[in-house]
């Protein structure tokens, strides 16, 4: 029993700390988000790919429209995306998925890559 709770906990964690968080107030468009791509934990080469970031309030994306990622190292799998007015318009949780686009068109989307918490802004 107490190996199993272990072991639980252990995947608890990894999956915890392998999503990234920022944390923002509501309105906010800067600075820029910097993002690590990730599967499983494990840092992937986004090297001649195009990257996306679909960000979402419960089932709703609030950035449609205006997902491209700009890649910065490729090969660390970083990329940076520049929030814009509307994307985190309520305080709330927002959870991001990046869309990779490999030089063969096939793309993945890579589930759970960031949270938002987002507050509302003092004296509002």
């Amino acid at each position: 029993m107490l190996q199993c709770l272990q072991t639980l906990t252990k995947e608890h964690w990894t999956k915890k700390m392998a999503t990234q968080t920022i944390n923002t107030v509501a309105g906010n468009t800067a600075p820029a988000w910097i993002i690590t791509a990730k599967r499983k934990g494990v840092v992937i080469d986004v090297t001649g790919c195009s990257v996306d970031l679909i960000l979402a309030k419960g089932n709703s994306v609030t950035n449609a429209g205006h997902q491209d990622c700009v890649i910065v190292t490729p090969t660390s799998g970083i990329v940076s995306y520049s929030p814009q007015t509307g994307d985190v318009p309520v305080r709330g949780k927002y959870k991001a998925d990046l869309k990779v686009i490999y030089p063969d068109a096939t793309s993945e989307i890579l589930y759970d890559q960031l949270v938002v918490n987002a507050r509302k802004a003092l004296g509002t």
